[in-house]
């Protein structure tokens, strides 16, 4: 099994998850996301990171737009770090040890199905991966720190968690307060790179950067 995790809680600074319901060409921004994991062959489960109180609109999409994958909603934490972790317990009855989760970031919309699929394929292959707009299709390492915080993310399930159950016996008073990037790192883990593009890294950060995702679908559309 393979599930992605999204984030579309507020950003410091950016979006809020209210904003990712605005419409794009007469579709809420985040439907476009979760559209693009509906149509990935190899996406089974699609979280969200939302906050409680726009649950019951979040659930109205899955039915608005007839997504038929397994939908989980699951409140994010006062942090960064604790998204992650809230993310990974919410699916935790649902993917197996040797399962891969990947995050993706609904204010980085500009991905397509074939990045999500070659990242959930690589991290099969690597175990811990992340997008490097650069990547040409080789098995290189990560060498940049500026990738830490591009998306899609990918890890195996079973090993990301025992990271964070690690850390927590480690230190239990911050130890699972960390991204999953941090703790893989810490425990020896090696990232590889996987597929991306230029676009896909783009965060949108107000309204007005909507056009960024009008015109990138144009592009698609041609």
């Amino acid at each position: 099994m393979n599930g992605v995790i999204v984030f579309a809680f507020d950003h410091q600074d950016g979006l809020t998850t209210r904003d990712l319901f605005r419409e794009v060409k007469n579709k809420p921004l985040i439907a476009w996301v979760l559209e693009t994991l509906e149509h990935s062959e190899k996406v089974d489960i699609v979280e969200v990171v939302a906050p409680q109180s726009l649950e019951q609109e979040m659930a109205g999409l899955f039915e608005s737009y007839a997504l038929q994958k397994p939908q989980v909603i699951v409140p994010p934490g006062e942090t960064l770090e604790e998204c992650f972790l809230n993310g990974l317990l919410g699916v935790s009855d649902m993917l197996d040890h040797d399962d891969t989760v990947t995050f993706v970031d609904a204010t980085m919309p500009m991905f397509n199905e074939d990045i999500i699929n070659t990242c959930i394929e690589r991290t099969l292959e690597k175990h811990t991966v992340l997008a490097d707009p650069n990547n040409d299709g080789t098995a290189e390492t990560v060498a940049d720190s500026t990738m830490f915080e591009n998306y899609p993310q990918g890890y195996i399930f079973g090993e990301v968690t025992d990271a964070y159950m690690r850390a927590s016996e480690d230190n239990p008073e911050e130890g699972r307060f960390n991204t999953p990037v941090t703790l893989c790192l810490l425990y020896g883990k090696i990232f590889y790179t996987t597929k991306s593009s230029k676009e896909s890294q783009i965060e949108l950060k107000s309204v007005d950067d909507f056009k960024l995702f009008e015109d990138y679908l144009d592009r698609q559309a041609r």
